[in-house]
């Protein structure tokens, strides 16, 4: 609309999920859905404000059905000659859906805040996936691997739920981008400490079309689980 409202709706009947179509665990192959996805914005100040409304009616996993209800709200303000800022903030339920469980009843949370200057990024913030030792918040379709932590110790959320404290900076340097993410996790019920993860990269879009990335992330287990350490050098072309 011409005064910057947006309204989206989308639908989903199948998605393929990131353990390969071929799986010989149906499950983990593709989810077949009924899924209604709704979301407006609309500019606020200096940012934008987003509602959301997800009804996901999963066939291949019933009790998983869930709906989800939220708002977002982000902002920044740039400046090339002094220091930059960003903001954002969000809250969303999680409660049961169609032929989903009972047990489905929580809360999402988010706040973070930024820096940006010189060519520098420092980000703080806290998340939290709500659970009370029988459920916990799921974001089933989500990049997870982008999110809490590069170990990929939380791609399903814990019973307890998961809180996570986090620090990051990331700077270009020429045309390599360097990355560091500090992560302290904890849960949100029975005050068990998961552990503390580092997480390192650097990206080199090398000529046209490629790309080069080098990253490691060293995860250390606190009141449960084990040490985990990851690295990976990858090559990519993209048209």
């Amino acid at each position: 609309f011409d005064d910057g409202v947006a309204l989206r709706y989308s639908y989903l009947h199948r998605v393929q999920r990131v353990f390969g179509e071929d799986n010989p665990n149906p499950t983990l192959a593709r989810f077949m859905l009924d899924a209604h996805l709704l979301r407006a914005s609309l500019p606020v100040g200096p940012g934008t404000l987003n509602g959301y409304a997800y009804f996901i009616d999963n066939h291949t996993l019933p009790l998983t059905s869930h709906r989800d209800l939220g708002m977002r709200y982000t902002a920044k303000h740039d400046a090339s000659d002094g220091v930059g800022w960003l903001a954002n903030a969000e809250f969303a339920t999680q409660h049961r859906y169609a032929d989903g469980s009972h047990l489905i009843d929580t809360d999402y949370a988010l706040l973070e805040g930024g820096l940006v200057w010189r060519g520098n990024t420092v980000k703080a913030g806290w998340e939290k996936l709500g659970g009370n030792g029988l459920y916990a918040f799921q974001t089933p379709f989500a990049t997870l691997h982008a999110f809490d932590g590069w170990a990929d110790r939380f791609l399903t959320t814990p019973a307890t739920g998961l809180c996570d404290s986090y620090l990051s900076w990331s700077r270009a340097f020429g045309h390599v981008i360097a990355t560091v993410v500090g992560h302290d996790f904890n849960s949100d019920h029975a005050s068990i400490h998961f552990g503390h993860e580092l997480d390192a990269s650097l990206q080199w879009p090398f000529a046209k079309h490629w790309s080069a990335l080098v990253k490691v992330a060293d995860f250390h287990a606190g009141d449960v689980g084990t040490d985990v350490m990851k690295a990976w050098i990858s090559l990519e072309y993209s048209y």
